[in-house]
Parts: structure tokens; sequence; C-alpha cells
């Protein structure tokens, strides 16, 4: 785990009493992201203070977002696109990056970006053989 240290940069009691400027104050000067990866396009971390997530802020760079029933907080920091928050369950995320690590794409970097050429005869014969493999199980269920 990360070891997160919160550090007062200067004393409170220079915005007076007022609750919203104390909140201003953490919200401005004090984070409690504990960062695991960042480049100039995104931001995977955890809140110091949480165990059950871990959250990935994508900025720039290409994505596309299509929503349905995620909770989606969207801003515009930089006015050229808008951020996407993903906050999610850190067992979903070992299972994802699990998934990634064992899959054949993540053993192979130098596929990345390749065009992908699809061989529409033999995807066609395999369809054919798979929908004669039903027929011939679906005749021998009517036999018996």
């Amino acid at each position: 785990m990360p070891l997160c240290i919160l550090v007062l940069v200067c004393p409170i009691d220079i915005f007076g009493p007022s609750v919203n400027s104390v909140k201003l104050f953490y919200n401005q000067i004090m984070s409690t992201k504990c960062t695991i990866s960042y480049d100039s396009e995104y931001h995977l971390y955890q809140e110091c203070f949480e165990n059950d997530n871990v959250y990935l802020r994508l900025d720039a760079g290409d994505w596309d977002a299509v929503v349905s029933t995620a909770d989606v907080d969207w801003h515009d920091g930089d006015s050229r696109r808008p951020s996407l928050l993903l906050r999610v369950d850190v067992t979903m995320w070992r299972k994802i990056v699990e998934g990634w690590v064992s899959s054949s794409w993540a053993a192979h970097p130098e596929h990345d970006h390749e065009k992908l050429e699809l061989d529409l005869d033999a995807t066609k014969k395999w369809i054919d053989a798979l929908a004669r493999q039903k027929a011939a199980e679906k005749e021998e269920g009517n036999n018996e």
C-alpha cells in the first residue's frame, strides 16, 4: 500500500472561521490522491483513505465514451476536450489487468495500431461449418 502523507502548507486561520474557506483551502492545496501511474493523457490513482476503488481519469488523447448506466464526471479541464473520471472497484480492476496481461494482444505490442486484415473466405467457411454442425446436432436430437 502506498504511503500517503497530508501536509498542511499554511495555517487555516488565515482564511478566518468560514467553513467554506477551509473547504476551498483543502480542495485546492491538499490532495488525497495516491498516484499509481500518469502522463499528460491520463491519471490512475487511489484515494489515500480508501482501499475499495481505483480511479482512472482520461484527459486528452484518443478515447471516446459511451455511457449507459455509469456515473460519469464530465468537466472541461483544458477547454479542448472533456475529461472522464471512472471509479472502478479494485477487485474488478485486478480482473481487468490480469485479463489484459494474459492476453495475446498484451504480449505483442508490435501489433498495436496495425490494420486488421480479415480473411472473409475463411470466416464464411467457418460459419458454414458451424451451421452444418448445428443442423447435424438438431437432426440427431430429432432422431432420439
